[in-house]
């Protein structure tokens, strides 16, 4: 299964692989993977997360020393200033999709770069029915809402929990899970990504990810594309 790409590409030579989702070219830029999340490797007092080992390897194993084709995110650099970009093999297969359908990372969708969203979340999801990589503890995956404490902060993490209050404030749509963990949304893109009304959600259960942050009422986590929450 091979996405083959539709935008403008440049050729480039990747010198080595950083981590599961980031690669240093030779000429020294940095260029983060768009639309996947791979396990981070150890860095400072943060152990290395269960499976970073293999992404690093698999990724290695596709792109170091070597051409590839990079396709330019619509937006270009991260707040760390990597390059943000789509990697495709010689042959036009994709490199996010591959990481993906061996299990090996997660699909992210991070407005404006989102057109291939729901094609790696396929591909996430060939991974999860078969058991491969992560996804072989399918259920060590997600944290319970009660669970998350001051280590989750700033950290990817996969959340699953029931919807017990729905809160809508003028920005933003609040979907509670328990007291102390909130799903924020807000309203445009609930408008234009989920549509009807917010307190349908009530009583369900649902599957979010992305990176733990905290305000006055606990932790919370930013939902801005339908791939970062699958309603049960």
């Amino acid at each position: 299964s091979c996405a083959v790409s539709s935008g403008p590409q440049e050729n480039v030579y990747v010198e080595r692989v950083v981590d599961g989702d980031t690669v240093r070219l030779d000429n020294g830029d940095l260029v983060r993977l768009i639309g996947i999340n791979a396990p981070e490797l150890r860095h400072g007092q943060h152990v290395a997360e269960a499976y970073a080992r293999q992404a690093t390897d698999a990724l290695a194993g596709l792109v170091e020393d070597r051409k590839v084709r990079l396709e330019p995110g619509v937006e270009r650099l991260d707040r760390y200033k990597r390059r943000l970009a789509y990697l495709f093999l010689p042959d036009g297969a994709d490199v996010q999709k591959k990481l993906l359908e061996q299990g090996l990372a997660f699909v992210i969708a991070v407005p404006p770069d989102i057109r291939r969203a729901d094609e790696y979340l396929a591909a996430e999801n060939t991974a999860r029915d078969a058991g491969r990589g992560l996804w072989a503890r399918a259920d060590h995956l997600f944290k319970d809402p009660k669970s998350l404490s001051a280590r989750d902060k700033g950290r990817f993490r996969l959340v699953k929990g029931e919807i017990t209050r729905v809160i809508r404030a003028k920005k933003n749509i609040y979907l509670k899970l328990g007291d102390s963990f909130g799903v924020r949304i807000p309203q445009s893109l609930w408008r234009e990504h989920w549509r009807g009304n917010p307190d349908r959600l009530r009583g369900k259960t649902i599957e979010v990810r992305g990176w733990i942050g905290k305000n006055r009422y606990g932790y919370t986590l930013p939902v801005r594309h339908p791939v970062m929450m699958q309603i049960l």
